[in-house]
């Protein structure tokens, strides 16, 4: 509907900005469900272990990597924009 608008109106070239960026944005969709559902996951214990991490608490207590699970780094950014849009229903001026 806004698109026949754009091109009665004569607007040809938004027209296809628009349609161009739709497909860019769902193949960008597609292949986030495409590496949630059908990609086996990494095994991250082994790429984490070749780097030296250490976590300083606020008691000086040092911890290492085998004290912190990750479950998935999906899981961790779906949280992330979870709590973004949470801040921004809660805050919402400008």
């Amino acid at each position: 509907m806004v698109l026949s608008a754009a091109l009665d109106s004569g607007l040809v070239f938004l027209a296809l900005v628009a349609i161009l960026t739709s497909v860019i944005g769902g193949i960008y969709y597609l292949t986030i469900i495409k590496e949630m559902f059908f990609s086996l996951p990494d095994n991250i214990e082994s790429k984490i272990e070749e780097k030296n991490f250490s976590i300083l608490d606020i008691d000086n207590k040092t911890y290492t990597i085998q004290h912190v699970s990750i479950s998935s780094p999906i899981s961790f950014i779906i949280s992330n924009i979870t709590l973004i849009i949470l801040l921004f229903l809660f805050m919402n001026k400008e």
